[in-house]
């Protein structure tokens, strides 16, 4: 065989083994739906969660329900490094990667780049989605300047708007 031949062999091998795996990782399955987002004991927004790009993209959507706040993500597994990559965006100009996955009976993304506070020293963010199940779930964002010690700065309960299929 001569050396492009194989090269293909090897790139085709690669690439049928990453998208086997991505099809695999099950761990952003429980997201997948149209939300009811609540935080300050009332309904405040909707999270809807759409698959696509042949299943390997997990779509969010998220708007407050008076329209001043709107954001999108997608997430992808990385079977190189057997992480789930998030890209954030939404409306008030924010850009945010996250990288994480399963940790327990919890889902954890943490923010990829740290930021920096008013006195120019680094802070970190990170997603944490826990009491998961068929109907409702707690998502977490949270800050930390050591990355051991988290303090809540937004929570939403979210509660399945319609059935999952």
């Amino acid at each position: 065989m001569n050396k492009f031949k194989t090269i293909l062999l090897l790139f085709t091998v690669l690439m049928n083994s990453n998208l086997i795996a991505q099809q695999n990782d099950k761990t952003l399955d429980f997201w997948i739906g149209k939300w009811d987002a609540y935080w300050n004991d009332s309904l405040k927004g909707t999270n809807q969660i759409n698959v696509t790009m042949n299943g390997y993209i997990v779509e969010e959507n998220f708007s407050t329900n008076d329209g001043t706040f709107t954001g999108k993500s997608w997430s992808a597994f990385d079977s190189v490094t057997n992480l789930w990559k998030q890209t954030w965006v939404d409306n008030s100009g924010a850009y945010m990667t996250f990288a994480g996955g399963g940790e327990g009976n919890k889902v954890i993304l943490n923010m990829i780049e740290a930021r920096k506070n008013k006195s120019n020293k680094n802070y970190y963010m990170r997603m944490v989605f826990s009491d998961i199940n068929d109907d409702q779930f707690e998502w977490n964002w949270q800050s930390s300047v050591d990355k051991i010690s988290w303090k809540p700065a937004w929570t939403i309960h979210y509660k399945r708007a319609e059935s999952k299929e």
